[in-house]
């Protein structure tokens, strides 16, 4: 079977399951897809995919605010900027994968290899 008929069955089964429609078919993994990227949704993808994807937006959101803040941030240098920006991207992404392997298991999910 084919990616794209795997993400549709999957999208099926998570609209079967009223899981919200921004949370299974997410802007982000839109963008992706439209960058030419094979992506799962989020609730078919490993915890390490979910982190990687999460984490990579973070990291972009996080160099366009550091570097197109007009009115700068007073105080804080570049290795305290890339100190939070690591750290807050660990958090964020870890918080992201855990919230989706959760949801995966609570809405009883069919694995992604056995669609």
């Amino acid at each position: 079977m084919s990616f794209d008929e795997k993400y549709q069955k999957a999208i099926e089964e998570l609209r079967a399951s009223k899981i919200w429609g921004a949370n299974h078919d997410q802007p982000l993994n839109k963008i992706y897809r439209m960058m030419g990227l094979k992506v799962r949704p989020p609730h078919y993808a490993t915890f390490g995919q979910v982190f990687l994807v999460h984490g990579v937006f973070f990291l972009m959101m996080w160099v366009v605010l550091w570097l197109f803040n007009p009115f700068g941030w007073p105080g804080m240098t570049l290795p305290f900027m890339i100190g939070t920006g690591l750290l807050g991207g660990l958090i964020y992404s870890a918080i992201m994968a855990a919230y989706y392997r959760w949801d995966r298991k609570r809405h009883n999910l069919t694995p992604w290899d056995e669609l």
